[in-house]
């Protein structure tokens, strides 16, 4: 495998990120599972992203009761995954937007704050993220070191479904430092923006 990353990295076709190591997953799909080394050479290298021909999300409804009493009808979430070659392109196109908006928010003094999809260390160097506990801890605090104030909670029915797809490009781009997104960027955005589903049964 080193020999393999060593001769894929003299390629100016192949762009590593730090940090970022597939996983291998062995649920059923339209393809078949692939090995580490076969995630990593397809993911890393921009041409193979820009042309790879994206298969459809497998889909299937998930109940669950999140505090909710007896006799109310459960929570159902719809759950869509993709096939092992666009996952792993997924989950490595993800690890370095997250890379990205880090350094923004860094930037920008507001990590400290911003909490949805990110993971945040319990302390400094601890290897253990914080968990909703944690968070609802923080805010507890906060309220009574300000005393008399007002806290607001909202839920967004199907924000995502519903998300301004030209805004998210806009973003994108501007994580990248880009005018328009390079064409492995789009491929995946379009990707997730434009996509077939299958039902799993």
């Amino acid at each position: 495998m080193q020999g393999l990353a060593s001769t894929l990295s003299h390629s100016n076709a192949v762009k590593y990120v730090t940090g970022w190591k597939p996983k291998q997953r062995a649920y059923p799909h339209f393809d078949a599972p692939l090995s580490e080394i076969e995630m990593e050479s397809i993911a890393n290298d921009p041409n193979r992203v820009a042309r790879n021909a994206f298969l459809p999300f497998l889909k299937y409804e998930k109940k669950f009761r999140p505090f909710r009493p007896n006799g109310k009808n459960p929570k159902i979430r719809e759950i869509r995954y993709g096939s092992h070659r666009d996952s792993a392109i997924f989950s490595r196109y993800r690890h370095e937007l997250s890379e990205c908006y880090e350094r923004l928010l860094k930037d920008q003094n507001l990590s400290p704050y911003i909490l949805a999809y990110r993971r945040l260390p319990v302390q400094a160097r601890s290897s253990s993220g914080k968990s909703n506990i944690h968070h609802a801890k923080d805010a507890f605090d906060e309220i009574e070191r300000y005393g008399n104030c007002c806290a607001i909670s909202l839920d967004i029915s199907a924000y995502f479904e519903n998300l301004d797809h030209g805004r998210l490009k806009e973003i994108w781009c501007r994580l990248l430092d880009k005018g328009s997104l390079p064409n492995d960027h789009f491929s995946v955005f379009r990707a997730i923006t434009k996509y077939a589903v299958v039902e799993v049964e």
